[in-house]
């Protein structure tokens, strides 16, 4: 049995003056816990250094070069001041370091250095270091435990709850994986001060999702303007409560991949070239529109759709060079698939997904999605 949703304070006084936001997944059936703790300032603090002190004092730290220097050292450098043995392993940013190799020579390069299993592995970055560091953690020595401290929007809301990890290959995105639950999200929206407009797009996107498949109210607010620490909690609360009732994505877990199954095949005939958020949107949009032709959706909430990511500056272009049919065979691919035929999440209306016997993904007719499809590969 799953727990259901916990919101709960963390200790104040071993925070000093920091009050704490943290939530606990909790799936019980298989006893694993993890708590996504939320408070600026708090890699500032010593407290998530005495969270990770009751794991282990030796630390493998995975991050991208992007944050090497201005985030994971001055982490590396609070690690040893507080006695621990730490490591930074880097990888090149972006999609195309989520592959075998590089997940091989992370692991070679952790052998090298003699760490095993009384090792804690940190990823500090964003979906791909999260990704990729929490698949290494799921394998290295049969599993070691994982903190995660994710520096993007999208990783804070979306790529660092869950525990899906894992990498592409040639044949479709994060095809080959596990699930592997950090012990410790640790979310300092601090870290997110230096980041470009098209980053925090990325997670909008995301933010976006949750509102259209679980929440009318957050879809609402997003027409106005919301404290950003606000739109991460309220994200976090939403997916936290999804996976509890359906860790294994055996149904409505699925419900969380609205906009991905277009997404996703754009992305890899983009050759990951394109954001995730920019085809994520557009993965929205077009799905949402299937959900409309196929008499889910109303006309109106589509509209109003497609008005909200005007509004985040989506640009809603990334099809007008692509193939229906180069996208419909890479949709076929799809997790969701089932018998050749492409499936998606669909929205009855904003906030609610289509159910579909416990299925929350539907079977789409090829002529449908192509129709669809050729409205915006067309423009």
């Amino acid at each position: 049995m799953l727990n259901h949703h916990k919101c709960q304070k963390t200790d104040p006084e071993s925070l000093g003056n920091l009050s704490v936001n943290s939530l606990s997944l909790k799936i019980l059936e298989k006893e694993i816990l993890s708590d996504i703790i939320i408070q600026r300032g708090l890699l500032q603090s010593s407290y998530w250094l005495e969270l990770l002190g009751r794991l282990s004092q030796r630390v493998v730290i995975i991050t991208d070069d992007h944050v090497r220097d201005f985030i994971a050292h001055p982490i590396k450098e609070q690690l040893e001041k507080a006695g621990f043995d730490a490591v930074i392993l880097s990888i090149p940013p972006g999609e195309k370091s989520k592959t075998r190799q590089v997940k091989e020579d992370l692991e070679d390069r952790m052998f090298q250095l003699g760490y095993g299993r009384d090792t804690t592995l940190i990823a500090v970055g964003g979906g791909v270091v999260t990704d990729l560091a929490g698949f290494v953690a799921a394998t290295y020595c049969r599993g070691i435990p994982s903190v995660t401290l994710p520096t993007t929007l999208l990783g804070q809301v979306d790529a660092s709850i869950g525990g899906k990890v894992g990498l592409n290959t040639a044949f479709g995105k994060n095809l080959i994986g596990a699930l592997h639950h950090p012990r410790w999200v640790l979310i300092d929206p601090d870290v997110l001060t230096t980041l470009g407009q098209q980053e925090k797009r990325n997670g909008m996107a995301e933010i976006i999702k949750y509102a259209c498949i679980a929440s009318k109210s957050l879809f609402e607010r997003l027409q106005e303007h919301v404290e950003l620490d606000d739109l991460i909690y309220q994200s976090c609360k939403i997916k936290k409560n999804i996976v509890e009732q359906d860790p294994q994505e055996r149904g409505l877990r699925r419900i969380l991949n609205f906009g991905h199954t277009v997404g996703h095949a754009i992305e890899a005939l983009k050759e990951y070239q394109l954001s995730h958020g920019e085809a994520v949107a557009m993965g929205m949009l077009v799905e949402a529109h299937v959900s409309w032709k196929m008499g889910y959706l109303a006309k109106e909430e589509f509209q109003a759709l497609a008005r909200l990511l005007h509004k985040y500056h989506f640009e809603l272009n990334s099809l007008s060079n692509l193939s229906a049919t180069e996208l419909i065979r890479v949709m076929k691919r799809d997790k969701k698939a089932a018998l050749g035929r492409i499936r998606c999440v669909l929205l009855e209306n904003i906030g609610k997904t289509v159910e579909a016997a416990g299925e929350y993904c539907v079977a789409v007719e090829e002529h449908l999605i192509e129709e669809v499809l050729h409205v915006y590969t067309q423009n």
